[in-house]
């Protein structure tokens, strides 16, 4: 015989009269969440979990208001479950909502007995959240918020008087207040500003299972809609009025039982009400729900399931959401109807299938449809039952479709439309569209990569990409990134970049490289579509290519005229350069909010310049070094004296400096540093000047002292302790022994400092550790970031003495950790090396630096005894900080 659920046995043993302890409640709830669990073990749907825990709250409830509550206050009090507890919708952790009802708002009895309920309640472990209120002061606060009406809908009784909560329904019904029409709307509203606050996306790294667009709540709308309209209980009902299909229904119901068992499974491992799908616990939840594969494709697995999930929860809600809004908004308005080309006619301003044989009759409809929106921008949608025919029909997408000459046109002539294209590319995906008539589209859907640098899914993230591309074209936006702007301006075939975004990722996933796989993908692509043999391989290159900008000027000195004629070389033309410039910068800012920083948009605009200029005068006639060791001194020299410094002092103090020094700094940092040396008279004494905002979108850290092996490790711990990020380090030594180094700072945010107060705390804590080179400044210890605890610390160090002549490169790539910097400089003075340059690289989690040394002699490390030593020295030390 099945044992009773729950076993009120464990609170039953009490005297009669009296209240059970604390401890007998507590024991009973925690049996009850143990006997849960060992359902969800052994594969009970979520919805058998949640109506357990309810089940288990409510006897739990109402076993203490009976010994409670004095039964002369039964008909003077009602006990009321309200917002997810009022569904039956409790998750393990999930708060409990109450509303008592009382007939009078004084009664001191009343008062102090609910008190001690709630107290009690507290106590053994409920996390309850209560109101206390008369049926005017619900009607009352009903009309002023939507979402109490919401909590009112969703109530059941508990206990106490059955005529109060009665009474209290019929106060707040919708013949009353909120009709189904004023409800409808405020509940859109809600819809419109929920969403807004995830910037209308839920396919991020870290969504939001409850709230997020296509999340539980979603679901919730809709169900709020249909009890309001229809005093409907079940969405079941949906189907019997005809607003859904079974099968849609079907995919509703699977979809919130999904959600529900991840957010189950969420509650379960982090013991507390929880409804961000943290980073580093999706590995866990994969593992919980049985999912499995080598490295991260477990994970990538279980969570392309949850994103494809919440495309059709999303997509469900739209379709919904109109069909509520025709019945509700547009019933007494007279219709609007448009004819179209003859497949397409628009009623109020929402666009339908001519008849419910239009994509069967005219298969390319289902192009045309998206290019027919693009065009007319009254177009506030596709109506509900015309994307179920969009749906039904996705099987009529094969390869006869993709090849026939009416729907590749159409589908070029989309791509180059001047508004509307990411919407309907969006609206496409949303649909299955996109993904069917490009077939390598649909491994993307959904598709997650377990790493802090990419917060989107790929083809999220390829439409994200798209929409800054877009942004370039748009003069309302030309001062985000004027230079991008100015450059499309002049791009004639806007098309030919718009292929290299939806093809630039798409290869992701497969195994190979996924940039050679694009380019291929591009050349099938290019055949079927009709592009010119030029214009395919453009794309092609593009796809091929469109991480090279990014990691030039990330990884290699790009002050070193050999670097910039290198990849002038690769690239080839003007033409090829600006398609690449403007890829790599939509690229950046469609990865990840953070990523695009002002130093980035520098870095990136120097390369172009310089490279631009090395294409304008041809390959065979590259800049050399001395053209521009002249070029800039005489740049520099010039905006002195027209700061009345005086010709011969400069001379003076540039002899010591070195051509190196002009080939790797610009002229206005020349004219800076150099006015800086000339006012420092005290040369026993470090000199340390910062420049709020440079050119280059950082702040700028000079320093000039007597040449040190602990000056880096000071240096950077100091800066590293400041909270601050050194994108760029430039060490010079003069030939009188002094340094001359420049490291470049952003803040967090990744932009540079501007506060006055902080500009001065970094020079004078630079000044005092620098002045005490003898007692180093130890690293702040500090926490490592939730997320990055979810990843092992893969170490990789190399050295090469091929990068830059007379240095040896040393690359680091690993976790990025909280003083990881100063302790890699430590190791670097530990082995007696010295530092000339670094190049500081963070890729979401981990960093990509590379540091270019010298013995203490300048002279490169040429033992490979010694070489290892030093890569072997650096590992132990990220280990030993890992540990």
């Amino acid at each position: 015989m099945q044992a009773p659920f729950p076993d009120l046995s464990l609170v039953d043993a009490a005297p009669k009269g009296e209240l059970p302890s604390y401890s007998s409640y507590r024991a009973l709830l925690q049996y009850g969440s143990q006997s849960i669990h060992e359902k969800f073990k052994a594969g009970a749907p979520a919805s058998t979990l949640i109506a357990m825990r309810s089940q288990l709250v409510d006897a739990t409830i109402i076993h203490i208001w009976q010994r409670l509550v004095d039964e002369q206050l039964h008909s003077h009090i009602a006990l009321v479950a309200v917002g997810g507890y009022g569904r039956r919708e409790l998750l393990p952790h999930s708060d409990i909502d109450l509303l008592i009802l009382v007939d009078q708002s004084d009664n001191t009895k009343i008062n102090e007995t609910i008190s001690k309920l709630v107290t009690f309640l507290w106590d053994i472990g409920l996390q309850v959240g209560h109101s206390v209120r008369t049926t005017p002061e619900c009607a009352t606060e009903a009309i002023a918020d939507v979402t109490v009406i919401t909590n009112i809908m969703e109530s059941r009784q508990l206990a106490g008087s059955p005529s109060l909560y009665e009474n209290m329904l019929d106060a707040t019904s919708s013949e009353k207040i909120w009709p189904p029409k004023a409800f409808f709307s405020a509940k859109i509203d809600e819809q419109k500003k929920r969403y807004a606050k995830f910037n209308n996306s839920a396919y991020r790294l870290e969504p939001n299972i409850k709230e997020s667009p296509g999340g539980l709540r979603d679901i919730q709308t809709i169900a709020w809609v249909v009890k309001r309209y229809f005093g409907a209980l079940d969405l079941r009902e949906l189907v019997e009025h005809d607003f859904i299909t079974t099968e849609e229904f079907s995919t509703l119901t699977k979809g919130q039982e999904h959600l529900w068992k991840v957010r189950y499974v969420l509650h379960h491992l982090t013991g507390r009400e929880e409804d961000r799908l943290l980073f580093n616990l999706q590995r866990d939840i994969a593992d919980t729900l049985g999912f499995s594969g080598e490295g991260n494709e477990a994970v990538e697995q279980f969570m392309q399931s949850y994103y494809r999930t919440i495309m059709e929860i999303e997509r469900l809600n739209e379709m919904l959401i109109q069909l509520f809004q025709e019945a509700l908004l547009f019933q007494q308005t007279p219709e609007k109807i448009v004819e179209f080309i003859p497949h397409f006619r628009t009623r109020n301003h929402y666009i339908e299938a001519a008849h419910d044989e239009t994509f069967n009759e005219y298969p390319p409809a289902l192009i045309e449809i998206f290019l027919v929106i693009a065009k007319n921008p009254e177009i506030e949608g596709v109506r509900a039952h015309t994307i179920r025919l969009i749906r039904e029909s996705l099987p009529l997408i094969n390869d006869h479709f993709r090849n026939d000459v009416r729907v590749t046109t159409m589908f070029m002539e989309l791509l180059r439309q001047p508004h509307g294209l990411t919407h309907q590319l969006r609206r496409m995906n949303r649909y299955g569209v996109l993904a069917a008539y490009l077939p390598a589209f649909q491994n993307i859907v959904g598709r997650m990569q377990y790493d802090l640098f990419h917060v989107y899914t790929v083809d999220e993230h390829i439409l994200m990409v798209l929409s800054h591309m877009r942004r370039f074209a748009v003069d309302a936006y030309k001062q985000e990134l004027p230079l991008c702007s100015h450059i499309m301006a002049y791009i004639p075939r806007k098309d030919i970049l718009y292929l290299a975004c939806l093809f630039h990722d798409i290869a992701k996933g497969r195994k190979g490289d996924h940039s050679t796989l694009g380019a291929e993908d591009v050349k099938t692509f290019g055949k079927q579509h009709g592009l010119s043999t030029d214009d395919t391989h453009l794309i092609s290159w593009l796809v091929k290519n469109h991480l090279l900008m990014s990691l030039t000027a990330q990884s290699k000195d790009i002050s070193d005229p050999a670097v910039i004629n290198q990849f002038a070389l690769i690239v080839g033309s003007i033409k090829y350069l600006q398609h690449l410039y403007l890829l790599t910068c939509a690229d950046i800012q469609g990865t990840n909010p953070t990523l695009w920083t002002s130093w980035k948009d520098n870095l990136l605009r120097e390369l172009y310049l310089k490279t631009l200029n090395v294409l304008k005068r041809g390959l065979s006639n590259p800049v050399d070094k001395l053209e521009i060791i002249e070029h800039s001194k005489a740049v520099a020299m010039d905006m002195l004296e027209a700061c009345s410094v005086s010709r011969q002092s400069v001379e003076h103090i540039w002899q010591n400096f070195g051509d190196d020094y002009f080939l790797r700094y610009q002229p206005d940092e020349i004219c800076w540093q150099t006015q800086a040396v000339l006012k420092h008279h005290q040369l026993e004494i470090p000199l340390v000047v910062l420049r709020k905002e440079t050119n280059r979108g950082c702040t700028e850290i000079f320093i000039y002292t007597k040449d040190s092996n602990s000056l880096f490790v000071a240096t950077t711990t100091v800066i590293d302790n400041m909270g601050l990020n050194i994108v760029n380090a430039r060490i010079i030594t003069s030939q009188s022994g002094h340094t001359l180094d420049t490291f470049l700072v952003i803040n967090e945010d990744g932009q540079p400092i501007t506060e006055p107060f902080k500009l001065d705390e970094v020079r004078e804590s630079l000044q005092k550790a620098l002045e005490n080179l003898g007692t180093l400044p130890v690293p702040m210890k500090r926490s490592t970031i939730r997320q990055l605890k979810s990843f092992g610390n893969q170490i990789k160090v190399s050295a090469d003495n091929t990068t830059k002549p007379g240095l040896t490169a040393l690359s680091v790539s690993a976790l990025d950790q909280p003083g990881l910097l100063s302790h890699l400089a430590r190791c670097l003075a530990d082995e007696n090396l010295r530092v000339h340059d670094a190049l500081i690289n963070t890729l979401g989690e981990r960093v990509e630096d590379i540091f270019f040394v010298t013995d203490e002699k300048r002279h490169p490390i040429t033992s490979s005894t010694q070489l290892q030593r030093i890569q072997e020295h650096i590992q132990r030390k990220l280990e030993s900080m890992q540990n």
